[in-house]
């Protein structure tokens, strides 16, 4: 064998190791991609579950996206929930002790 053809065998094998690795790069992302995506679909039907054991399936689709926008900002605070029992909290104790503070449900 000559240098040349050394050379030449030496450049393929290279490729083919090259084209091998992206291969198993190819299939490890891809496996990352469906892990990332059944946690994203398993979260999602965890949140749509708690919207449903909270009560909520009884409001329409654009009432309940009133409620998440409304909702959206509080993810920015270190403690949403105490914030919003902060907003809302004292106002339903009151209400639950015959002291009229929010307007009546329809």
């Amino acid at each position: 064998m000559t240098k040349l053809e050394q050379l030449r065998k030496a450049r393929a094998d290279r490729a083919a190791k090259l084209a091998a690795d992206d291969k198993k790069i190819r299939q490890e992302e891809s496996k990352e991609r469906d892990k990332a995506r059944k946690a994203h679909n398993q979260r999602c039907y965890k949140v749509g579950a708690l919207v449903a054991e909270a009560g909520l399936f009884v409001l329409e689709d654009s009432t309940l996206g009133q409620l998440m926008a409304l909702l959206g900002p509080l993810a920015a605070w270190p403690d949403p929930v105490g914030t919003l029992d902060g907003l809302i909290g004292v106002p339903l104790v009151l209400a639950s002790k015959g002291v009229h503070v929010l307007p009546e449900a329809r």
